[in-house]
């Protein structure tokens, strides 16, 4: 009897830590695009955001002033500015997109 429920413990925990790897495996997984509305706002690979230390960013990307953009995870989850509204820039020039989930 006594096995039984030694048993039934080490089940429990066992269950317990692959439910924290499959929690850590969905976090692990979120990817963060930009998206323009040149392109109608979908999701390309070449415009996939790479993470950098503690924030997410697409370098190098060639903007003007009527191509207005935001950012959009993988889960559908759409990132505007903070009027609500997509973002633009008033000087055509190539830009460095920064991103961080924990700073909105």
């Amino acid at each position: 009897m006594k096995c039984k429920k030694i048993f039934l413990v080490i089940l429990t925990l066992c269950i317990s830590f692959l439910g924290l790897i499959g929690l850590n495996v969905n976090a692990a997984t979120e990817e963060y695009y930009v998206t323009f509305s040149v392109d109608n706002y979908s999701k390309k690979q070449k415009n996939l955001m790479t993470f950098d230390t503690d924030h997410y960013i697409l370098e190098n990307i060639s903007l003007d002033s009527t191509n207005k953009f935001r950012v959009e995870s993988n889960t559908g989850v759409i990132y505007y500015n903070n009027s609500g509204k997509e973002m633009s820039v008033k000087d055509n020039s190539k830009y460095n997109i920064y991103f961080s989930k924990d700073l909105i």
